[in-house]
């Protein structure tokens, strides 16, 4: 979960057109959340020795909560 996100803000829509797709969480920041927790989830998931990056790289922003669905 990303606190004071919408679903638009894990586009460039907030940027192109900022009074359109407004949230409470800036546009570069969800571009800058998204970059970066997607990265994290290719390495881990694509590289030789799989780790947890995506729970490392989501510490980096206080406003992300990692939430596992479908564990007990």
């Amino acid at each position: 979960k990303v606190r004071g996100a919408v679903h638009m803000s894990f586009s460039d829509m907030g940027l192109i057109e900022p009074r359109r797709f407004s949230a409470k969480l800036e546009a570069a920041r969800g571009l800058a959340i998204t970059s970066r927790l997607t990265l994290a989830f290719l390495e881990g998931r694509l590289s030789a020795n799989p780790t947890r990056r995506v729970e490392e790289a989501a510490g980096e922003f206080p406003e992300v909560t990692i939430q596992a669905l479908g564990r007990p």
